[in-house]
């Protein structure tokens, strides 16, 4: 367990590691306070002190936690809490359990089409959902500003 990682036990009981990637490392850990499994998606602090990618990165990941926070649907993983700290930054989401989908990549161990189309109307489902809230977030947060801006 890395020394960031062991940071978060003082909200969070950590548990294991369930996948790392280029930017991130996501551990799987019990939440005493809400009594639940979450998944914790820790950022690799190189990537955020980088000079010249850094404030990208930090405002990228301040906008997933945001937007995705913002998103209640059944085919969307629901975030519970985020901080963007210059000493540690993560995204605490629901914990969802099963496999990913790297094992059927190969010719020889294919999904059935019938599995694929219902994983991929899923996500379309989802996508779609993001994109109407999205949009009406936007056209919300317009209507407000031109609301303040004529009133003043």
């Amino acid at each position: 367990m890395t020394a960031e990682c062991a940071a978060l036990h003082d909200k969070y009981e950590v548990r294991a590691l369930l996948g790392r990637g280029a930017t991130s490392s996501v551990w799987l850990a019990e939440d005493p306070f809400a009594h639940r499994e979450v998944a914790i998606k820790l950022f690799a602090a190189d990537i955020l002190h980088d000079a010249e990618h850094g404030a990208l990165y930090r405002r990228l990941i301040a906008t997933e936690a945001s937007l995705a926070g913002k998103l209640r649907h059944p085919h969307i993983v629901g975030i519970y809490d985020a901080a963007l700290r210059p000493d540690m930054s993560y995204i605490v989401m629901e914990s969802v359990r099963g496999e990913t989908l790297e094992a059927h990549a190969r010719a020889d161990r294919l999904l059935p089409v019938e599995t694929v189309i219902e994983i991929v109307f899923k996500c379309a489902l989802a996508l779609d959902f993001a994109a109407a809230t999205a949009s009406s977030t936007a056209t919300s947060s317009r209507r407000t500003s031109c609301s303040a801006t004529m009133a003043t």
